[in-house]
């Protein structure tokens, strides 16, 4: 894995912020982490606004690193919406110019492609906590969690977001993230401890 490159700029650019409100419960859940040398995980990164915040409260020790995988492309499902269109050109250059921005290139491990594809090369028992936030598709979701799961220590934890979330797409099937949570949560039942349950699920591994 390489760590993300790319020229210096002053400032980082944020076009959206959707998880701001969520970094009360982020910084309580996870204070036993800052300022130790952790290795974490992110799928679906998108502009880098919620992996700059793990770095800059969380992943603090100067040997932590945090795994970032996405492929950058606009889901299937909202190919035909302009906006969303705009709202992806460009993307991964700008998720990797605000990593750099707020200096945080040396400790980003950027793996570029389907999660499916990529979190079976991760080590085992190596992550301190993974933050599932990619597809919203039921079966994506599952597939993502199930693959995170070996991948989180003991007493590790395990952040979904958006489990109430549910839109039905023109061209695609219905995205409830909570079907594929759920369906998750009473596989591993028994394994885990709930944290947090709301707009996002947090749990502890037991």
């Amino acid at each position: 894995m390489q760590p993300a490159v790319n020229e210096k700029q002053s400032e980082p650019r944020f076009t959206t912020d959707w998880m701001s409100r969520f970094t009360g419960t982020w910084r309580e859940v996870l204070a036993p982490l800052i300022g130790r040398q952790h290795t974490a995980l992110e799928v679906g990164c998108f502009e880098g606004r919620s992996a700059c915040w793990f770095l800059d409260n969380v992943l603090t020790h100067p040997q932590s690193r945090l795994i970032c995988v996405d492929p950058f492309e606009i889901p299937a499902c909202d190919r035909g919406d302009p906006a969303l269109i705009e709202m992806y050109a460009g993307l991964e250059e700008r998720f990797v110019r605000n990593i750099d921005a707020l200096g945080h290139t040396h400790k980003v491990l950027l793996r570029k492609g389907e999660s499916s594809r990529v979190l079976p090369t991760l080590e085992r028992g190596s992550l301190s906590f993974a933050y599932v936030d990619g597809s919203h598709l039921a079966w994506d979701v599952l597939t993502d969690a199930v693959l995170c799961w070996p991948l989180v220590r003991s007493g590790g934890i395990l952040l979904f977001d958006d489990y109430p979330y549910d839109r039905t797409p023109a061209n695609g099937p219905p995205l409830k993230p909570a079907v594929g949570i759920d369906a998750f949560l009473s596989t591993f039942e028994g394994q885990y401890t709930v944290l947090v349950k709301g707009w996002q699920v947090i749990i502890q591994k037991t």
